[in-house]
């Protein structure tokens, strides 16, 4: 694989969801974009769930960071620092619990849902309580939050210069009254069992965008003909080298156990289980129409996969490479990335240990794969890619025998509540 040089706005990245897991491992990405200068090159950003918030996260900074030359230091005070440190300290999910319990008595008010909870919280701690609109986003970073449509079971899509589906259509205004990002993000990451989702002027009603689409990839493909049909707008960004980080939920092995003798939890675990294999066969199409289009170079297509159950050291194309071993010296072993893969995707706080391991897989794997298949491409005379990552964790025996300690009990959704009883709210 090539890879072009990128002018300005032509770098595109697919974040995929997997809750605060997956915005964690996205920021690890977007990290070591920033600090090698390929940052200011991103034109366009498809989120799904997890991946939106971060993405929008991103976006409200984007003119702060543009003013100081997308600079490393800069994304760490402005982005990558304040985000983690609010999931650290933290506790989103039962915040809404909190807010939930005192609501009960409004819900025969035909015009109240919980979700509306879930847009003041995301307003109050990621995206100020100014109630930011999606028109009122910086125009240099094109953002695309994926949600899933349940009347036309298609994915349905709000930006800065457009909202629609390929069913529908497209339509370039929002109206009297834009959907506020919060609003987006929140149908982008809405849980199976609250299907009254946040609805439209046009009587749409959205789900979890993983439902049609969890890599967000589909904004991107057979983007020609599609454009073609009056499928995509003729403003969409359609980047030249596209980044996918992919931090979906892993498709576990089939356990009953002791619960299987109580009827709610048995019909609960099914449709946990189905859903699971639903997002499995998604991310699979997807990530296979990528590869393929990749493979074939007829197609004007280049990109890379970066998914969160690689281990580094296992990659047959990095194992080529001369300087294979200095490459993956500090990469994540296999024992720590099976339990990487396997924390929880959900929204409550998480361990400094669990932020640390997930951002610095997403940090490494990028430059491992970016260093093995264009590490010698220039831009403006200068790689693009440095020999040396400046972010080194401490991966002796000792520290990695400290994180599994840390990890144990890490898929758990109480496992934050018996280690951090003080952080309840």
């Amino acid at each position: 694989m090539k890879f072009k040089n990128p002018p300005k706005g032509s770098i595109g990245l697919c974040l995929s969801g997997g809750g605060f897991r997956a915005s964690l491992f996205h920021l690890g990405v977007l990290r070591y974009l920033a600090e090698v200068g390929q940052l200011r090159n991103v034109g366009v950003i498809s989120s799904v769930s997890g991946g939106s918030i971060i993405a929008a996260y991103l976006a409200t900074k984007w003119n702060i960071l543009k003013s100081n030359n997308f600079s490393l230091k800069s994304f760490m005070k402005e982005v990558y620092n304040p985000f983690t440190h609010l999931i650290i300290t933290g506790n989103l999910r039962n915040h809404w619990v909190a807010l939930f319990l005192p609501t009960l008595p409004f819900l025969l008010y035909p015009r109240f849902t919980w979700i509306k909870i879930w847009v003041w919280l995301f307003d109050r701690w990621f995206y100020g309580r100014k109630k930011l609109k999606m028109p009122e986003l910086p125009a240099g970073l094109e953002l695309v939050i994926n949600t899933t449509d349940l009347h036309f079971a298609k994915a349905y899509r709000f930006s800065q210069k457009f909202h629609g589906s390929d069913v529908k259509g497209y339509s370039d205004s929002y109206g009297k009254q834009p959907v506020r990002v919060s609003e987006a993000v929140t149908a982008s990451a809405a849980h199976l069992p609250f299907y009254r989702n946040i609805a439209c002027k046009s009587g749409h009603w959205f789900l979890d965008g993983g439902g049609f689409d969890n890599c967000g990839l589909d904004w991107f493909l057979d983007w020609e003909d599609k454009k073609k049909k009056g499928k995509r707008p003729e403003n969409a960004v359609k980047p030249s080298f596209l980044i996918v980080s992919e931090a979906s939920a892993e498709l576990t092995e089939w356990r009953w156990g002791w619960r299987r003798f109580i009827p709610l939890y048995r019909m609960n675990h099914v449709l946990k289980q189905y859903r699971a294999i639903q997002y499995e066969q998604t991310r699979r199409t997807r990530k296979d129409w990528f590869i393929d289009r990749i493979k074939d170079h007829k197609k004007d297509e280049d990109g890379i996969i970066i998914s969160i159950d690689v281990v580094a050291r296992e990659l047959e194309e990095a194992q080529k490479r001369s300087d294979f071993e200095k490459l993956v010296s500090h990469s994540l072993p296999r024992k720590l990335v099976k339990k990487v893969q396997k924390i929880r995707t959900d929204l409550n706080n998480f361990l400094q240990e669990e932020a640390d391991l997930l951002s610095y897989h997403g940090y490494r794997l990028t430059h491992i794969y970016l260093t093995t298949f264009h590490g010698k491409e220039k831009v403006d005379n200068k790689r693009i890619i440095k020999d040396k990552p400046l972010w080194k964790l401490s991966l002796t025996e000792i520290d990695i025998n400290q994180y599994l300690s840390a990890l144990r009990g890490c898929s758990n959704r109480l496992f934050v509540w018996k280690r951090r009883l003080w952080c309840l709210l």
